[in-house]
């Protein structure tokens, strides 16, 4: 048989699924949108670096092999790929939070059913 005490222990998981959705849901914004603008972020870093060598004329191949050994590039494209990693945790993180809330309200549904009983 439930009792009061089980059904407190849910409410109070609930609640810090919610306040932590709640924490999380501006970061998960950005986070969509970094996941979102990834490739066309990369694509600009590139073209940012190759742009110097396109205009003395070098090959577009030849401009993009120059400009991805720049170590500057590497720095800036690290920071990129950094905001990515975090990203995808931040989404991860939301997701787990997610299911956690989902499953405290189950279980908290199921608990105050079993009273009633």
């Amino acid at each position: 048989m439930s009792d009061y005490s089980d059904t407190s222990k849910v409410e109070k998981k609930l609640k810090e699924a919610s306040d932590r959705m709640d924490s999380l849901a501006p970061h998960v914004g950005h986070a969509k949108q970094i996941l979102r603008f990834n490739n066309e972020r990369c694509k600009g870093l590139l073209a940012k670096y190759a742009a110097p060598f396109l205009l003395d004329g070098e090959s577009s191949s030849a401009a993009n092999t120059k400009a991805r050994a720049n170590p500057v590039y590497q720095e800036e494209l690290q920071v990129l790929i950094d905001q990515l990693e975090d990203s995808n945790k931040t989404i991860s993180e939301w997701e787990a939070v997610k299911v956690k809330y989902e499953s405290a309200r189950s279980l908290l549904s199921l608990e105050k059913e079993k009273m009633r009983l």
